[in-house]
C-alpha cells in the first residue's frame, strides 16, 4: 500500500503540472499565430463586406491598412442606429467586455436602453473610449439610420492627401454603417481605415497589430452586443 501511495505522489506532480500549464501554452501559441499573422483580418466578415464602398472611405484616402467587421441583424435599420449613435465611455458604453475594458482604465456602464440625450448630432462632439489616456475621436458626421462617423487625426494640418507626409501625420476613420438587406434583416459593417506615415512608433499606435487587434477583440462583441440589444 506504501509503495502505490508513494508511486502516486512521484506521478501527481508532473500530471497536474502538464493539465495545467499545457492548454496556457496551447492557448498563448494560438493567440501568438493570430496576432503575428493577422489573420483575424479576415475573420468576422465576407469578400463583399471587405470590397463594400462605405460613407466615410473617402476620409481617409490610400489608407495603410483597412479592417472591416460585420454582422447580419435581424431587424430593421431604425431599431439599430439609436444603439450605435450613443456608444461611448461617458454614454451608452460599447456593448463589449465591460468588466475588461474598466480594469483596463475606463469607466464604462453599457446600456439597456435607448438615451435620446447621448444620442450624437455628427458636430465634433468627441466620442470617448478611455479617458483621458486613449484619444478621442470626433465624431464628424451622423447620416440617421445608416452611418456614425468618426474621424481624428492631424489631417486638418496637412491635408487628407499630402503631397509629403511628414513623420508625425496619422489620420483614421472609424465607421459604423447600416445597410438593408429587407425590411427586417439589415447588415452591419464597422470598418476601421489608418493612415500614417511607416514609422516604427506610428505602427504601434496605428498600425494594425496593435489597434487593429483591439478593435478586433472588442469589436466582436460590441457587434454581439448591438445586436442582441436590436432583436429584443
Amino acid at each position: 500500500m506504501n509503495i502505490v501511495i508513494k508511486d502516486v505522489k512521484k506521478k501527481f506532480p508532473t500530471e497536474l503540472l502538464i493539465v495545467i500549464i499545457l492548454p496556457f501554452i496551447l492557448a498563448a501559441s494560438a493567440l501568438f499565430y493570430i496576432y503575428s499573422t493577422m489573420a483575424w483580418m479576415n475573420w468576422d466578415n465576407t469578400p463583399d463586406d471587405r470590397q463594400e464602398t462605405m460613407p466615410g472611405d473617402d476620409m481617409s484616402p490610400n489608407p495603410n491598412w483597412v479592417y472591416t467587421q460585420a454582422i447580419t441583424i435581424n431587424a430593421p435599420a431604425g431599431r439599430i442606429f439609436p444603439w450605435i449613435d450613443q456608444i461611448g465611455e461617458d454614454r451608452g458604453g460599447f456593448y463589449s467586455y465591460e468588466i475588461l475594458e474598466n480594469i483596463a482604465g475606463c469607466n464604462i456602464k453599457n446600456a439597456g436602453s435607448i438615451h435620446p440625450e447621448w444620442q450624437y448630432k455628427g458636430d465634433g462632439t468627441e466620442l470617448l473610449i478611455m479617458a483621458p489616456m486613449a484619444p478621442r475621436l470626433p465624431v464628424a458626421k451622423v447620416i440617421p439610420d445608416i452611418a456614425l462617423i468618426m474621424h481624428a487625426g492631424n489631417y486638418d494640418i496637412y491635408g487628407l492627401r499630402p503631397a509629403k507626409m511628414t513623420k508625425d501625420y496619422h489620420n483614421m476613420t472609424w465607421v459604423f454603417y447600416l445597410k438593408k438587406l429587407n425590411w427586417n434583416k439589415t447588415r452591419l459593417l464597422v470598418r476601421m481605415r489608418s493612415v500614417y506615415y511607416p514609422s516604427s512608433e506610428n505602427e504601434m499606435w496605428f498600425g494594425p497589430k496593435f489597434t487593429g487587434f483591439l478593435n478586433f477583440v472588442m469589436g466582436d462583441a460590441m457587434l454581439r452586443g448591438i445586436k442582441a440589444r436590436a432583436e429584443k
